[in-house]
């Protein structure tokens, strides 16, 4: 059950732990039903109607991999989860979740104030003591830090918590400054192993900062996507002046929860990685500074230009030249639209 307070939301999420039978009681007047199972977006949902014919119905559900994505080295993430994690001891079950939704990775991090008094989805540690990990997926503590002038910030993989975690007073009257200036905070999320990026595509402000503090070279990554928005004004200024940051994408649950049945609770909104074969922190710190990343939250596109592919350098003359760009485009379910931007426009296409 996940539950925003704040919003008064309130989601409950169905999964299941192992390879055997799965049982689930049905009212006592139950006639039929609908079982709807749904792993991540490398696999296609599946949605199995049933009749109740005596005591017992069964359904069986097999789920089919529809994209080689993650063979490919490609391997998923959710940057932004707002969860308590006080005992490790917990964390197969975090984890297990994160298999269900079909995530290598994900970040936890903690806040203060606004949403809840106080700090809320503290974490038991952080840095590498605070890890959870089974080998094949990994859970890193991180801190969202929160200024009502400046905006959001996500810091990932820090070793401790950066104080007062809120200002402006969005933890109350015992921070009321605009103070430490956000420049200062992501030096210092560098210096504790970490890496810091501009939260909800530089939303949420009054004056944001996002801008002044990628061109001082202080921003290692910039969320674009969240499920409740997806904003990419800034970032596309950003790049048409050469300031190349990869791009980010989490769900930041609990907020708004309410999924479709074909979308995963975790990860609804997501970042792919090009980690290759090892999994720890420092080669996905790596990989996303290298921009082998991309975001979405279902579709996959594949391209290159001029042979380069996400994270290269294309270079052309002074005079410019041609570029020939190769795309491919799979999505596991229909497509409402497609557009090509170019320099933030949406290019004009018979597409």
């Amino acid at each position: 059950v996940s539950i925003h307070v704040l919003r008064k939301q309130r989601f409950v999420v169905t999964y299941a732990r192992g390879m055997g039978e799965v049982e689930v009681l049905l009212p006592p007047d139950a006639r039929s039903g609908v079982v709807q199972v749904a792993k991540g977006f490398d696999w296609l949902p599946v949605e199995i109607p049933f009749a109740v014919g005596g005591t017992i119905a069964r359904a069986t559900a097999t789920l089919r991999r529809w994209t080689d994505v993650q063979q490919r080295g490609w391997l998923s993430a959710d940057e932004h989860l707002h969860y308590d994690r006080l005992d490790p001891a917990h964390d197969k079950d975090w984890l297990t979740m994160l298999a269900a939704d079909d995530l290598t990775y994900a970040h936890f991090l903690v806040l203060k104030g606004l949403n809840l008094p106080g700090v809320w989805a503290g974490q038991f540690a952080y840095g590498k003591e605070g890890e959870g990990t089974d080998g094949q997926r990994l859970i890193r503590p991180g801190e969202e830090y929160r200024d009502s002038e400046q905006g959001h910030i996500n810091l990932l993989g820090i070793s401790k918590v950066i104080p007062p975690i809120s200002t402006g007073g969005l933890a109350g009257p015992d921070v009321p400054y605009h103070y430490p200036p956000f420049f200062d905070v992501f030096q210092r999320a560098r210096e504790l192993g970490g890496i810091g990026g501009v939260a909800h595509g530089g939303g949420y402000s009054r004056n944001s900062t996002a801008m002044a503090n990628t061109v001082l070279g202080a921003v290692d990554f910039f969320e674009i996507g969240n499920t409740n928005g997806y904003r990419t004004d800034i970032w596309y200024r950003l790049m048409n002046c050469g300031y190349i940051t990869p791009p980010a994408a989490g769900t930041d649950l609990p907020n708004f929860p309410f999924r479709d049945p074909w979308e995963p609770f975790l990860g609804e909104i997501r970042m792919y990685v090009r980690v290759g074969e090892h999994r720890d922190f420092e080669s996905w710190k790596r990989a996303l500074a290298r921009g082998e990343v991309f975001v979405t939250s279902g579709p996959i596109v594949q391209f290159t230009v001029n042979g380069v592919g996400p994270g290269g350098m294309v270079r052309l003359p002074a005079g410019g030249g041609e570029v020939e760009l190769q795309a491919e485009l799979a999505s596991p379910r229909p497509l409402q639209t497609l557009e090509i931007v170019q320099n933030s426009q949406v290019v004009p296409s018979d597409i």
